[in-house]
């Protein structure tokens, strides 16, 4: 903007070069100032031609003089006036610019912080979508070598980035076992002892102490993990294992791990182990009550209601593919005596140690259960007549070899007498299969006991016995 300048030449240049609104003014009361003077020098002209003395340059002074008078007159009256509301109107252009630019900027944080909000709800909306899909895949599991393969494939897609193992509380509750592992997990220095785990037992998850670093926990190898968390797994109060996760130093953003980022990740990874337990715990229950449907509790042995129903698929596959399929039945010689003497304690002694020979004896396709009382039966697959009587022979020898004894007591020798049975070479069905075999352990018996008897003729009578083994098979 120019400033007055008393010196012609500049100020006349500077009036003619500025293009702002005081320069414009300046050049308004310059034109009204030369209008004025012309104006002023032609009255004055004219008047001086008309009266009787010739005042030409009297009138001449007189109109630079007036021009001069007039001039600052003008300036600060509107020049000023105009100049001043100019620097008021320029003032407040800018105060609403400013304004403008900080609610841009505020509009620009909001909109990236709901762009944040936005990305992070499509995040955990695809986790939950994801974690819904491996929780199901668990609870169609049957057997924990599926939960195994499906912890293996499905889990590492719910903690991207980070390592982690699935730790499950053993049979006997001492120990941890190891279901699944992903990542660079580092492992344990010697397994993972329950006694030693606070997670298992915690509330609340276990995090290391330090904000980046190794973890505290003994039981882990050493790591140069940014962070690490131990989460506990439980159903109804009952701990049923521990999720632990770990991820590398520059998991985060921008190659920098925050602490925050983690605890706001916790809340995921509590959900997931929440989820995990159900389904652990479910498949426990289950595998619990198929034991109890299908094993003796004393013996740990199948119980009748599965060797029935595995006679009845297997017959059927041993027809279609034109096998032999061969039985034993035995029975414990003189077990009440046993039961007498020595009372039912030691009874139950010698059936257990009776079950962990036939369990060590048997091939991994035999099945043997007991089949009520002191009676076993083995059934023995693809195996024919003779080499079924050969190793029932093996069997009857390594039982005698037993020498028993219960709480200090020597319970003496046990002998077994037993009989063969083979499909379809003798019999066609499962009742006539269990009835035949039935009726050799009986001549086994009759015969002096200790001895194994191959199933002959089946068209003869039954004896009761057999026929009330019949009915409580059919039964």
């Amino acid at each position: 903007m120019a400033k007055f300048d008393f010196f012609p030449r500049t100020f006349f240049s500077s009036i003619i070069s500025d293009d702002s609104v005081h320069g414009s003014m300046l050049r308004l009361v310059a034109l009204l100032s030369l209008t004025i003077f012309t104006a002023e020098a032609v009255i004055m002209t004219i008047l001086g031609y008309a009266g009787p003395d010739n005042k030409l340059i009297e009138g001449l002074i007189d109109s630079v003089l007036l021009t001069a008078a007039v001039f600052p007159v003008l300036y600060f009256f509107i020049v000023k006036n105009l100049e001043n509301k100019n620097q008021a109107l320029t003032d407040a252009r800018e105060r609403v610019r400013n304004t403008c630019d900080r609610l841009e900027q505020r509009v620009v944080e909001r909109t990236r912080k709901l762009n944040r909000v936005v990305v992070r709800a499509r995040s955990r909306e695809h986790e939950m979508s994801v974690l819904g899909e491996v929780s199901h895949l668990f609870q169609t599991c049957r057997t924990f070598d599926e939960a195994r393969d499906v912890a293996a494939k499905e889990l590492p897609r719910l903690f991207s980035g980070a390592s982690g193992a699935l730790m499950m509380v053993n049979s006997d509750g001492s120990s941890l076992e190891k279901i699944a592992e992903w990542g660079d997990f580092r492992g344990f220095k010697e397994g993972c002892n329950m006694s030693k785990c606070p997670a298992t037992f915690s509330k609340d998850q276990q995090r290391s102490k330090a904000k980046y670093g190794v973890s505290d926990c003994s039981q882990l190898m050493p790591s140069e993990s940014a962070w690490n968390i131990c989460l506990p797994m439980k159903s109804f109060g009952q701990a049923v294992g521990t999720l632990f996760l770990e991820a590398p130093r520059g998991m985060a953003d921008g190659g920098k791990m925050d602490d925050q980022l983690v605890r706001g990740r916790t809340t995921f990874y509590q959900t997931v182990a929440e989820s995990l337990s159900v389904s652990i715990a479910n498949l426990r229950l289950r595998e619990e009550l198929e034991q109890q449907a299908l094993r003796d509790p004393l013996t740990g042995l199948y119980n009748r209601r599965y060797l029935v129903d595995y006679l009845e698929r297997e017959l059927m596959r041993t027809a279609r593919e034109a096998l032999p399929l061969s039985i034993i039945m035995l029975d414990i010689d003189h077990f009440k005596r046993c039961n007498d003497t020595y009372g039912h304690d030691a009874g139950d002694t010698v059936l257990k140690e009776l079950a962990a020979v036939l369990d060590e004896w048997t091939r991994g396709e035999d099945v043997v259960s007991r089949h009520g009382g002191e009676e076993f039966v083995v059934v023995l697959p693809g195996t024919d007549p003779e080499t079924a009587m050969r190793r029932a022979d093996v069997l009857r020898e390594a039982v005698a070899a037993l020498n028993l004894s219960h709480q200090g007591q020597e319970l003496g020798q046990i002998t077994i007498s037993a009989g063969v049975a083979t499909c379809p070479d003798l019999v066609k069905d499962k009742a006539a299969l269990i009835r035949a075999a039935d009726q050799a352990m009986y001549r086994s018996k009759q015969n002096g006991r200790n001895r194994v008897t191959l199933a002959a003729d089946q068209t003869g009578g039954t004896s009761p016995s057999s026929d009330e083994q019949l009915l409580k098979l059919s039964a």
